[in-house]
């Protein structure tokens, strides 16, 4: 009897992948409405957004992890062709986000 969904392994890679990518845009896109209009305007009004930013990118770091660990297990199914790289990008962004989100703002235009 064949199963109802069966063992595919080369999906893990690929929702890895694609699990990668909507994480780093989340982050990009909480980075910018974070701080884009400090270095546009000037005006530290979004600022006030920082709570919900947090969250939100805190969920996207979580999404980064969990790409980690599907990247590894494809690389030891055998079918993670591309899995180094994307394990690569992963850590990058887990090392980068946080610090990107929290340090990157030009404070001297806030006050």
């Amino acid at each position: 009897m064949e199963p109802l969904f069966p063992r595919r392994p080369e999906r893990t890679l690929h929702v890895a992948r694609v699990l990668l990518l909507t994480a780093a845009a989340v982050l990009v896109l909480l980075w910018l409405v974070l701080w884009a209009p400090v270095w546009l305007a000037g005006s530290g009004a979004t600022l006030l957004l920082w709570p919900l930013v947090v969250l939100v990118a805190f969920v996207a770091w979580c999404c980064c992890f969990v790409v980690v660990v599907m990247a590894i297990i494809a690389l030891a199914r055998g079918t993670g062709r591309g899995a180094p790289l994307i394990i690569a990008a992963s850590v990058g962004l887990i090392l980068v986000a946080p610090v990107a989100i929290w340090f990157v703002g030009p404070f001297s235009a806030v006050g």
